[in-house]
């Protein structure tokens, strides 16, 4: 069956199984999307002399409702071991407060409705929620593609703009990037984190835009823009933006709220070999650099019509004066690539990284920042530039 030595997966859910059973009021559901796994996990729980129940699409509509009952009411069950898809919609199941999701499914909303299974009405207690997936498996690329379903679904319910983690494109042949297509089912990611090194990968490209790209100051409100109106509403209404934010206010709960154990947890894991753990609500956001990406796009586009509707122009028509005329003593603006490289020597100059290895956490901090929050630091970063040209050098504080 699952041997440890063999089934990296099977060793973490012993070491959390272990742990949490340390408080007595803890409840766990564990999901599966196979039945047969669901059978191993039966067997191995057993011979841990875990208490248990366990439903899958088998079990009978009559015997249900007893299993679900024993599991809240009775202290020496422990665990729920349940198929994904077992119950639909209707299995209410707040007594537990530990949820882990042992194999992903290809749809997320299988998934995400299995963990809301413990945030129906009456839970009173946080629930933490952990997937299992093997590094290098297709489990990685099917995590990857619940991870783009979700950011369609969040750009569909609410129009926000996510980070771009990925190249490939559903149903588009030819384009199927690092997601789609049979090569990607069958292809063996050995000795490497595809998810980690995907997450990475984006976090460093959208640093390195931003510092090339975005301006240090504050962004000014167009007046009829989207972002005036949601700022009015919410002066004139409170905080209450249910009118507002439509599907989004329906489908989606609040920010959901850290949880102390999530350090010790971590700790616990590394122990055992877990190379790598993040959290999967902080990929799903809106991203303040893409918005810029966007918004800088849109406006070189315009650029670009403008210059098609003046080139019809006569050539005999002077041109217009220049506002504010250019003087000798006035600097080009730097280009991209120059403030880029300023900005990142500004960085190591002021200890915000000291490495190559801070780098990366640096990248993943600043994208879940505030657009007020970002345009401080690169505030801060064009301010010390311009010190460190007076005084003709970086100086480390």
């Amino acid at each position: 069956m699952l041997v440890p030595s063999f089934c990296g997966k099977w060793m973490v859910l012993e070491t959390l199984l272990k742990e949490w059973k340390k408080d007595p009021t803890n409840k766990v559901l564990i999901f599966t999307k196979s039945v047969k796994l669901l059978e191993m996990l039966d067997f191995h729980l057993s011979s841990q002399g875990l208490g248990f129940v366990k439903l899958d699409g088998s079990t009978k509509q009559s015997d249900r409702m007893p299993l679900i009952d024993a599991f809240h009411e009775n202290p020496d069950i422990f665990v729920f071991l349940i198929s994904t898809l077992a119950g639909g919609t209707g299995l209410n199941l707040t007594g537990a407060n530990k949820v882990v999701i042992f194999d992903p499914n290809w749809n997320p909303a299988h998934d995400l409705q299995a963990m809301d299974r413990a945030y129906r009405f009456g839970q009173t207690r946080a629930v933490s929620v952990y997937r299992l997936l093997g590094a290098g498996s297709i489990e990685e690329l099917i995590y990857a593609r619940q991870v783009y379903k979700q950011q369609q679904m969040a750009v569909g319910y609410t129009a926000s703009l996510q980070t771009r983690y990925f190249e490939g494109v559903q149903r588009e042949k030819g384009r199927e990037g690092e997601l789609f297509g049979i090569r990607n089912i069958f292809k063996l990611h050995e000795d490497t984190l595809a998810t980690k090194m995907a997450i990475e990968r984006a976090a460093m490209v959208n640093l390195d835009w931003a510092l090339a790209n975005m301006d240090g100051k504050s962004k000014k409100t167009v007046p009829g823009s989207s972002s005036e109106w949601g700022r009015e509403a919410e002066s004139k209404g409170g905080n209450d933006l249910g009118d507002i934010h439509g599907l989004e206010s329906l489908l989606f709960d609040e920010d959901t709220p850290d949880l102390e154990e999530g350090n010790e947890i971590q700790k616990i894991l590394n122990g055992i070999g877990v190379n790598y753990m993040h959290r999967n609500d902080n990929l799903i956001q809106d991203s303040v650099i893409e918005e810029r990406r966007v918004e800088a796009l849109l406006e070189k586009k315009k650029k670009l019509q403008r210059k098609a509707r003046t080139r019809g122009q006569s050539e005999d028509k002077p041109p217009e004066p220049q506002w504010p005329p250019k003087r000798k003593h006035h600097k080009a603006p730097l280009s991209p690539k120059s403030k880029l490289v300023s900005r990142q020597k500004a960085m190591i100059s002021l200890g915000m990284i000291s490495g190559a290895e801070q780098l990366q956490h640096f990248a993943q901090d600043f994208a879940s920042k505030s657009a007020e929050e970002q345009n401080a630091i690169l505030a801060r970063l064009d301010e010390h530039t311009k010190k460190g040209a007076k005084h003709g050098t970086f100086q480390r504080r």
